[in-house]
């Protein structure tokens, strides 16, 4: 249904069932994280892939390292903790373009322009107290996080050297209540979109690629659903996960990423595990997923997806979960393919597994 640019989006949990990953996915692959222990990787959330990179932010040490595809550090974006020119402090987001690296230092309130070879280019003081920006020359799109710093209240706000115009209003006593994204703004490569997953919300904003409000797609939970008012009572429960557990309630989306024919949407219900559902181009539901049985290697895969690429969903585990994961499934890995391509990338990576790394698991999608 769309009424004023909403698309309310039915979903019955209780319609999902387990699917095998071949039905969706081509292929596996793993990918370690690897690095100097004289700088490692404290706590990382934004992972973007870039033509043969890997962006990772260490929200932990308020780095941002660049791999190449097999994991290994290409570069050290460092955060100096003083703030002199040309150097962040807090890294909130970051972008990647063809040359160019843009992070949003949420301390300085700056947002700083880097080559992919470490040079400076520029510094851009934002108007706004720093959340998510998708930063262009010709326009900027702001999330204000339920800052209440714009007069009407809009949440977001796109401002160019002529218009400044706001979306989406705060939701009355929502006013600082704050979340941080593992998304932020990402750009949807075939339709040129920009998306944006709002957090403590089912709703997902689509911005056309010049930053102008389209729709949002707002997803309707008929088991497990948070009303805004029972949202803000939970946030005041001492117990408020084991409450949310036994009402087996839908906190938030975890994910939703574009393909060149399809979206994938993925969130948890508390207490009853990760669900997935893939919908058409047309924002319909084409199947529902209560867990993915995994015939492509027999590796239980587990944690929820955490990136994408254009034909790849990524999920994002520390390595010795992943080990543990394996040593459990070795049996049914074998019993699938004895020459599973992860047996060999065990072999070669076990004392790295072992220690404090992590493993990104990459799913060709269909």
């Amino acid at each position: 249904m769309d009424v004023s640019g909403i698309i309310s989006i039915p979903v019955d949990i209780n319609q999902s069932e387990p699917a095998l990953m071949s039905k969706h996915f081509e292929s596996i692959e793993y990918i370690l994280l690897d690095y100097d222990d004289s700088l490692p990787i404290a706590r990382p959330t934004y992972i973007k892939f870039f033509e043969e990179d890997i962006f990772a932010q260490d929200r932990g040490l308020d780095n941002i390292i660049q791999f190449n595809r097999n994991g290994e550090v290409k570069r050290i974006f460092q955060s100096t903790g003083i703030g002199g020119p040309g150097e962040f402090m807090q890294v909130e987001n970051f972008q990647v373009r063809e040359d160019t690296l843009l992070i949003s230092d949420a301390r300085q309130n700056k947002i700083l322009a880097f080559s992919h070879e470490g040079e400076h280019l520029f510094t851009e003081k934002s108007p706004y107290r720093l959340s998510d920006v998708f930063y262009t020359p010709n326009f900027q799109l702001y999330h204000l996080n339920n800052a209440p710093e714009s007069q009407d209240r809009s949440n977001f706000i796109r401002i160019s050297p002529d218009t400044t115009i706001g979306w989406y209003p705060i939701r009355t006593g929502y006013e600082n209540y704050m979340f941080r994204t593992i998304h932020g703004f990402y750009t949807d490569p075939f339709s040129r979109d920009i998306l944006f997953n709002v957090p403590l919300s089912y709703d997902v904003i689509l911005f056309d690629y010049k930053g102008h409000f389209r729709k949002i797609l707002q997803f309707d939970f008929k088991q497990g659903a948070i009303s805004d008012d029972l949202r803000l009572r939970i946030k005041e429960i001492p117990n408020r996960n084991e409450f949310m557990k036994e009402q087996k309630l839908v906190e938030f989306l975890h994910c939703f990423f574009p393909f060149s024919d399809q979206y994938f949407l993925g969130f948890n219900r508390r207490g009853d595990g990760n669900y997935f559902i893939f919908l058409d181009k047309n924002f319909k539901i084409k199947s529902q997923i209560s867990r993915f049985v995994n015939d492509l290697d027999g590796m239980e895969i587990r944690n929820i997806p955490w990136t994408f690429t254009e034909d790849e969903i990524v999920y994002m585990i520390p390595s010795l979960d992943f080990y543990d994961d394996f040593k459990k499934s070795e049996d049914n890995i074998l019993k699938i393919d004895a020459e599973a391509p992860i047996l060999d990338f065990v072999k070669r990576n076990k004392s790295r597994l072992e220690d404090d790394r992590y493993v990104l698991v990459v799913l060709k999608v269909k």
